[in-house]
């Protein structure tokens, strides 16, 4: 996360870092958590585009969403709101 910020503080124009600053000026940072453990045999390009649509669908989801830990050493985290973001143009 901490390289995310410095691209951001130094004005990388993609559409995530954009975001971040957002979020900087307003005093907030982003955080890291997992979202979901799967098995190394699993394809985690599939796993990550059912948490898209998962995250896409957010005018089903209530808010403030809870997500339980996924690991020992998770902690809960609460999500207020969503936006989802590439880190790159069209992908």
């Amino acid at each position: 996360m901490a390289e995310h910020i410095e691209h951001a503080e130094e004005n990388d124009q993609r559409p995530v870092y954009k975001w971040i600053r957002e979020l900087l000026e307003q005093n907030l940072k982003p955080i890291v958590f997992v979202w979901k453990r799967i098995p190394a045999d699993h394809n985690w390009r599939q796993a990550e585009k059912d948490a898209i649509s998962f995250w896409s669908e957010s005018e089903t989801i209530e808010f403030p969403y809870i997500h339980s830990p996924q690991t020992p050493k998770s902690e809960t985290v609460i999500i207020n709101r969503v936006k989802l973001e590439n880190a790159t143009e069209g992908g």
